[in-house]
């Protein structure tokens, strides 16, 4: 006879185990997201200690991933971008978060938009970095 807290831990597992195909099954098309691949930077890029907020139109926030709710999954991601010449967002990495808020994290950092940066009168490619935080 199983006792609650086995049928909590079945259950946790059978989350997650839906959780993992779903990744495996979006894989394909997550990574053929031209703003996740690599494309070339033909320009030095600029960091800001601070970022000027006149500069951020929009930083889209990513929805709580019901997997990651259900099996109660918390955390800060930080995603490191690279936005490109025209404020769009052209690269996109995250690294040590849970894998069901990264994925969420960085398709929403791919979403972000910004106001060109100029320097000396030039479009320049620019280094941010965007915090979510996910808490239940």
């Amino acid at each position: 006879m199983m006792n609650r807290q086995n049928k909590h831990i079945l259950l946790m597992a059978f989350v997650l185990s839906i959780a993992a195909s779903n990744i495996t099954a979006n894989a394909q098309s997550y990574e053929s997201c031209s703003v996740i691949s690599s494309c070339p930077i033909s320009s030095p890029l600029v960091s800001f200690g601070v970022f000027p907020r006149d500069k951020i139109i929009i930083i889209a926030q990513p929805e709580y991933p019901a997997a990651a709710r259900a099996a109660r999954i918390t955390g800060e991601v930080r995603v490191e971008i690279i936005i490109g010449k025209r404020g769009r967002v052209v690269r996109a990495s995250a690294q040590s978060a849970h894998p069901l808020l990264r994925r969420v994290a960085l398709e929403a950092a791919c979403q972000s938009r910004f106001r060109p940066i100029r320097l000396s009168g030039r479009a320049v490619n620019v280094t941010y970095t965007i915090v979510y935080n996910f808490q239940l």
